[in-house]
């Protein structure tokens, strides 16, 4: 039982160890404004691994319609912890 929520940063964390592995890129490579399409070249059945790596923190599943919404780094890192303050 987890008793206490993730931070931002450790969502920005693991989002980053996330696409690293995923993707094989440098941590130098990703920060909060990569642009997950035009950059890191992430189409939909991507978006799906990433859900699915993303649902061991938030303990909850996130929607693959959110994120079609999501254009970078940030905004994924906004959308997985809007998530996991949800109640």
């Amino acid at each position: 039982m987890q008793s206490e929520k993730p931070t931002r940063e450790d969502v920005y964390q693991f989002v980053v160890r996330v696409l690293q592995e995923q993707f094989e890129l440098d941590a130098d490579s990703v920060n909060e404004d990569v642009d997950l399409r035009e950059d890191l070249d992430i189409d939909s059945i991507d978006a799906v691994n990433i859900l699915i790596e993303l649902k061991a923190l938030t303990n909850k599943k996130v929607a693959i319609e959110n994120f079609h919404q999501i254009r970078t780094v940030r905004d994924l890192v906004d959308a997985v912890c809007k998530v996991i303050n949800e109640d």
